[in-house]
This record gives structure tokens, sequence and C-alpha cells, in this order.
């Protein structure tokens, strides 16, 4: 009796169909020997190696002309968008440029103005300080009471000074910058004077030059018979500061003549 044994060789799954010849049981003769039983598994097994070779080849060959496929569109890709992005670049400056000409046109005509302005600004300042100045003579205040509020206005502006207080503010201000501490604390060392006891007169300094304040001087004169030495170290940091500037006032220290008194 002949039946059909199937062996199979995955992963192609083709099948072989080996027939052996059992015998029977009660049959003593064999009808299949070990040896063709062995060369029918050699014979599958070698089919199974040679097909699966020639697939793997073929597989191989197939992944290899999809890769380059894949990579050859990944390139012609690459280079469109980059000749688009240099296109789209391109484009961007010279539209840039383009809206650019008429801005740089236009503020440089504004710088234009600004600069004409601020010359002009300069100019009517410097003519307000000269009405001040002849103002503060037909007041009979061409003295150092007059020059601290002079200082003040060419500090600040004259229109934002409203009172005495306005001035006095004006002054404890200008004593908080860097040049006016400088020249304070040189013309302290000079004086051989204690710094606090003259920052202390410079916060009262307007109220005390507003006693001794009478009448025009053709110089501005800080006079030791009317302030104390501290008060006149003040006085003569604020003047000695606005030296500096433009259009300085014209002042001098006056000491104590033989009769005189210093104040104390």
């Amino acid at each position: 009796m002949l039946r059909p044994f199937q062996l199979t060789a995955r992963p192609f799954v083709r099948h072989y169909a080996l027939y052996f010849d059992y015998w029977n049981k009660w049959d003593d003769k064999q009808f299949i020997s070990p040896a063709n039983h062995k060369q029918a598994i050699a014979i599958h097994e070698f089919r199974s190696s040679r097909d699966f070779e020639f697939q793997h080849q073929l597989h191989m060959s197939t992944h290899k002309g999809l890769m380059d496929n894949i990579q050859s569109c990944h390139e012609r890709r690459m280079q469109y968008l980059q000749d688009s992005f240099k296109d789209e670049i391109q484009t961007l400056k010279s539209f840039h440029k383009a809206c650019q000409k008429p801005t740089i046109k236009i503020l440089r005509e504004r710088e234009k103005e600004l600069r004409k302005m601020d010359i002009e600004c300069k100019e009517l300042k410097k003519q307000t300080l000269r009405v001040l100045s002849e103002k503060m003579w037909l007041e009979q205040n061409f003295n150092i009471r007059g020059a601290l509020e002079q200082i003040v206005y060419q500090f600040r502006e004259p229109e934002d000074i409203r009172s005495s207080k306005g001035i006095q503010k004006g002054l404890d201000e200008i004593a908080e910058t860097g040049d006016f501490i400088a020249v304070r604390d040189k013309v302290v060392q000079e004086r051989g004077l204690e710094r606090e006891r003259v920052i202390a007169c410079i916060h009262s300094i307007y109220h005390e030059v507003s006693k001794h304040a009478h009448g025009n001087d053709g110089t501005i004169v800080v006079r030791a018979i009317d302030f104390t030495p501290n008060e006149r170290a003040a006085l003569v940091t604020f003047l000695k500061l606005q030296s500096t500037w433009k259009n300085p006032l014209v002042w001098q220290e006056e000491g104590l003549s033989d009769e005189g008194k210093e104040r104390v």
C-alpha cells in the first residue's frame, strides 16, 4: 500500500510529494529502504536551498531597485526645494530693497529736520537765557540769587520752574549729578570743611541767598560777610560747575576786609 508523504519547504510554500511504501504489519517485506528515504530528504533540502537563494537574490534585487528609486526621488525633491527656497529669498530681498528705498529717504529727511530743530532749540535757549539775564537786571536781581536761578534754568526748561520751591528742587537735582559731586568734593577738600555740613547747606541755599541778595552786581559776587564757610562752599560749587557750561556767568568770591567779620 502506497501513501503519499508531503514535505513543505517554507517560507516559499512549495510542496514536494514523496511516496513511501510503508510495510504492512501483516507483511514482512519492507517496500522502502532507509537509503531511499535519506535520498529523498537530501533532494528536498537541495531544492529548498536553491529556491531560497533564488528568492533571496530576487528580493535583494527588487529592494535595491526600490531604494535607488526612493533616493533618486528624494534627491530630486530636495533640489526642487532648494531652488524654490533660493528663488523665494531672492524675491524677498528684491521686495525689501524696493520697500526700503523710500523709507531710508524719509528717515534721512527726518534726521535732517531733527538736527535743524536741535540747532533752533539751542539758539532759542540761548536767547531765553539772555532775556532772563536782562530781566534779572531790570528786577534788581542780577546777584547771587539770580545766578542760582539761571543755573537751574540752564539745567531745566524755564517753564518747568513755577516758584521758589522749583528753584530749590532744581538745585537739589543738580547736586545729585556726578559732575557736581566731583566739584563739591574738591572744594570741600581745598577748604578743609566737613562734607556732610556742606551737603546740608545745599538743601536750603536758595533761602539763604534770598536774605542777602539786593540790587545788581556787575559780576556775581560771593561775599564772605554774607555767608558761612559751608554756604560759600556750596555756592562756589554751583558757580564752578556752571562755568563749564555754555554761556556761563562771570563770578568771583570776595574775602573779608580788615573791618569785616565772617559769618559762622
